[in-house]
């Protein structure tokens, strides 16, 4: 196993979708600046053996309408002027 960083993108109410080994087990989901740009990025633990899928993402911001019920929950980040809930299509 080895711990790749994946970027997200954040928009209110939006999804992202990011391209990552089968089976990853997601470890974090943080704010990093890199070469002076702030991002969020997820951690997370992956077979580099195993073939690539892709994970779907929903941002919902603080005091707006809550997330659909496919999801499950996995991080709030602060970013961008705002705080931000960070769940997983299920």
């Amino acid at each position: 196993m080895l711990i790749y960083k994946y970027r997200i993108h954040i928009t209110h109410g939006g999804a992202t979708s990011v391209l990552m080994g089968a089976n990853a087990k997601i470890l974090s989901i943080q704010v990093q600046s890199v070469d002076g740009f702030r991002g969020v990025y997820i951690w997370a633990e992956v077979d580099p053996n195993q073939d690539m899928e892709t994970r779907d993402f929903i941002i919902v911001g603080t005091g707006r309408l809550g997330p659909p019920s496919n999801v499950s929950y996995l991080a709030t980040v602060q970013a961008y002027g705002g705080v931000w809930h960070i769940y997983e299509v299920v």
